[in-house]
This record gives C-alpha cells, sequence and structure tokens, in this order.
C-alpha cells in the first residue's frame, strides 16, 4: 500500500524517537491539516520508489531525487535473495512499529546480514546512523523479526543533500547497547 496518508502509525513510531527524546513528551502535531511542500515533495518521492511509478513526481529536482536513491540501491547496496519494499517492523513485542523504506536479507549469508534502507527527502542532515535513533528502533525491529540475523547494516540516504550514514549494528556486539 503506498498510500502515506492513509497508512496507520504506531502512537510513538521509530521516526519519533528523537524527538520524544529530547521531550518525552512530544506529540506530532497537524499544522492546521497544511501539509509543508518539503514534505509533500518526500512522500512523493517515496511512493516513486515503492512503486516504481514516478508519474506523480512534479519536478525534475524529484526525478533527480528517487534517482539518486535509484542509483544507491543498484550500486552500493549487496545483491540480496530478499527484498522487502516498506517492512513493517515491531520493536518491543509491538510496543512501538514502524515503516522502514527498503529491507535486504541475505539468510545464506555467515553472519547472517540484512541492510535496511531508510530515505530522507527532507533538507535537514540527521544524525549519524551509529546514534540515529530511528536507524536503531528499526534495527531492533528487525532483529526481532529475524532471530536467525546476526547484523543489520543501516542506511540513511539524504539525496537532497547527496549523504548517506551506514553503521552495522551486530546483534552480539550492539544489542544490549541498543536498549
Amino acid at each position: 500500500d503506498t498510500d502515506h496518508s492513509s497508512r496507520g502509525h504506531a502512537p510513538c513510531s521509530p521516526s519519533q524517537f528523537p524527538s520524544r527524546h529530547l521531550c518525552e513528551g512530544w506529540l506530532p502535531e497537524p499544522d492546521g491539516g497544511k501539509i509543508h511542500p518539503v514534505t509533500a515533495e518526500g512522500t512523493r518521492c517515496h511512493e516513486a520508489m515503492e512503486t516504481g511509478d514516478d508519474s506523480q513526481l512534479e519536478s525534475s529536482w524529484e526525478e533527480t531525487y528517487v534517482g539518486y536513491c535509484r542509483d544507491y540501491v543498484e550500486n552500493e547496496l549487496r545483491p540480496a535473495e530478499v527484498k522487502i519494499i516498506e517492512p513493517m517492523l515491531e520493536i518491543a513485542g509491538g510496543r512501538s512499529w514502524g515503516y522502514a523504506d527498503l529491507l535486504h536479507l541475505d539468510l545464506e549469508e555467515e553472519p547472517v546480514l540484512a541492510q535496511l534502507v531508510d530515505w530522507k527527502f527532507g533538507w535537514n542532515r540527521i544524525a549519524q546512523a551509529s546514534v540515529n535513533m530511528q536507524g536503531i528502533g528499526y534495527a531492533l525491529g528487525v532483529f526481532e523479526k529475524y532471530p536467525s540475523l546476526r547484523a543489520v547494516e543501516v542506511h540513511l540516504v539524504m539525496p537532497r543533500l547527496g549523504y548517506v550514514t551506514t553503521h552495522v549494528f551486530t546483534r552480539d556486539g550492539d544489542f544490549d547497547r541498543m536498549w
């Protein structure tokens, strides 16, 4: 389902973790029903990445951002036996959940590895993957969903900024500290 506006959201999803870390009582507030233009661009770009259909993109800039992401998948990710678009990941036994953008799984490799990608189409540079609370939350969700996985490589891709940050979380070395 690519209609992001009608898709459910957890009361505290991984995308909210950074804001809630700064202020425990933070709640997302709609701006009188108005959607910021950059948010609308990001939604269109996300949906193009999910469906492969660029017909809803409204500018050459949006086409450039989507192209950057497609090139990243093609040239930077390892080929995977399983590719999941928009996986819903539960964290802490379902107490929180959210949707990452792309998950590549290699269940035959040793150690068993997943590559998780989240597209960031905004103007703001986000925290490095090694300390990014949203990325950590998604990595925890991947570890919970796939108990045989030994490592999750998180890729946070910011095409508007031409910037990518990655980090490999391991079950043995990082899992306990991630909580």
